[in-house]
């Protein structure tokens, strides 16, 4: 999707978005574990899902909503 948008735009390839998303999931991994953990332990496994699915439902709604469908490929 990042490609598409940079080649539709002219621009190059798009590194530094690239690099900032590589950031973020980095992050998120070490961060989110610990957190897991804490929910876990204070709250039970159950605390997880109290988390996630909500979090879950958002991405996809702002997926849906923000997010261009694809265009039908060029017959060969």
């Amino acid at each position: 999707m990042v490609r598409r948008r940079a080649d539709e735009a002219g621009l190059g390839a798009p590194t530094r978005v690239l690099g900032w998303f590589t950031i973020a999931s980095q992050v998120l991994v070490v961060v989110g574990l610990p957190i897991g953990g804490l929910l876990t332990s204070t709250f039970g496994w159950r605390s997880l899902f109290a988390v996630n699915v909500p979090l879950a439902l958002i991405a996809l709604l702002a997926a849906v909503r923000w997010i261009e469908p694809d265009r039908p490929a060029p017959r060969r």
